[in-house]
């Protein structure tokens, strides 16, 4: 962990990772998303569909749908659950930085 940074990454649906973003903390979630999407197109083109934490959600779902043609599926938690909820497919993402050695 470093203080005073964020990492936004990008991984398959292996859980590997396409691309990491690394941004200050006070920069918010919508521009560093934005700018990992638009690098991620030249490099992934097959990748056509994104799905992102809730925190995402709102005009980068419009936003990734108009410039990159692409759909970003958001995955939220279900409503009222006040415990540990195991996503579909979020694994993937949350256990990548064990791998990578953060």
């Amino acid at each position: 962990m470093i203080n005073g940074s964020k990492r936004h990454p990008v991984v398959d649906t292996k859980g590997l990772h396409a691309v990491i973003r690394v941004t200050p903390a006070d920069m918010q979630d919508w521009d560093a998303a934005s700018e990992l999407l638009r690098r991620l197109r030249p490099t992934h083109p097959q990748i056509t569909q994104v799905q992102a934490d809730s925190a995402y959600a709102g005009r980068l779902v419009t936003w990734a749908e108009g410039f990159l043609q692409s759909t970003l599926a958001t995955v939220s938690r279900p409503r009222g659950a006040k415990e540990l909820v195991v996503l579909p497919r979020r694994w993937r993402v949350e256990r990548t930085p064990g791998w990578g050695g953060s």
